[in-house]
């Protein structure tokens, strides 16, 4: 008992340790390119201006603004360099998390967790080569996705599953469209193998 409760803790240990780090790296990280500084310009001028794609350029869904808007104006933060990465650590770290957590609810093991965890994060580091973007969040709809599908699945919510994997893919394709349809149609997939047609 004792020394798995060392174990988690030596887990949430490393879990900060590695949030200190991506700190570190996405706020020592400066880039000769301006992803950044043109995905924060669409973001303020869509918050003070609307206009999503005509009078604001982007190559990205609606989803991705109008999350942020609504968060900008719940919180009242302002879209800026600081505020970009934060956003990106939250998105970066959230992803990880959520992977470690879904290895945990299976072997209920520290060390897989620990694997898991330390691998997806250092895995999505590239993250730090364009802040704000919303790959970042593409990344943690994917795994908010899957988690809520495999604690529908393992629960016997058939409908559940079906749910989570409708709302999350239709956030995914309004982001990127590409994204949405590669989630959905693996969503679809999974359905057809593992559910047998209705007895009449």
């Amino acid at each position: 008992m004792i020394k798995r409760a060392l174990s988690w803790t030596a887990l949430a240990g490393l879990a900060a340790a590695l949030a200190l780090a991506g700190f570190w790296l996405l706020f020592s990280t400066f880039l000769i390119y301006d992803d950044e500084g043109y995905v924060l310009l669409s973001l303020q001028n869509f918050s003070l201006h609307g206009g999503l794609y005509d009078r604001v350029y982007s190559q990205y869904g609606p989803f991705v603004y109008l999350l942020y808007d609504v968060l900008h104006r719940v919180f009242g933060f302002a879209f800026t360099n600081t505020t970009g990465r934060w956003i990106t650590l939250v998105n970066w770290f959230g992803t990880a998390a959520l992977c470690a957590t879904l290895v945990a609810r299976q072997p209920r093991s520290p060390l897989w967790t620990a694997f898991t965890l330390a691998g997806t994060f250092t895995y999505l580091w590239v993250m730090i080569s364009g802040p704000i973007h919303p790959g970042g969040l593409l990344a943690l709809l994917v795994a908010l996705g899957v988690w809520l599908g495999a604690e529908a699945w393992t629960t016997g919510r058939v409908e559940g599953f079906a749910v989570a994997a409708a709302l999350v893919g239709a956030a995914l394709a309004l982001t990127k469209i590409n994204v949405g349809v590669f989630f959905l149609g693996a969503a679809f997939v999974w359905l057809a193998v593992n559910t047998a047609p209705a007895s009449t």
